[in-house]
């Protein structure tokens, strides 16, 4: 049980930094002054930095990256 919650762990931080780019990317797209946008491409610079090593993580321990797992799947059917 403890791996399965281990997996699970690390999907949801990978989900978590992906839906962070989703949501980086459209506040870049709607900044309205060079500050917000300046902060917006900062915001989303680290957070693609994150959402990479979350999948080098799962590569490492032999998890693919593209699994939709069930606490995902509401975001997914979204993004469908």
């Amino acid at each position: 049980m403890e791996h399965e919650q281990m997996q699970e762990s690390l999907f949801q931080a990978l989900e978590a930094e992906q839906g962070g780019i989703e949501r980086s990317t459209t506040g870049l797209r709607c900044a309205c002054n060079d500050d917000f946008e300046r902060a917006w491409r900062e915001r989303l610079e680290q957070t693609t930095e994150h959402e990479a090593i979350m999948r080098s993580l799962c590569e490492q321990v032999g998890l693919d990256h593209g699994t939709v797992t069930p606490g995902g799947q509401p975001r997914a059917l979204v993004r469908s």
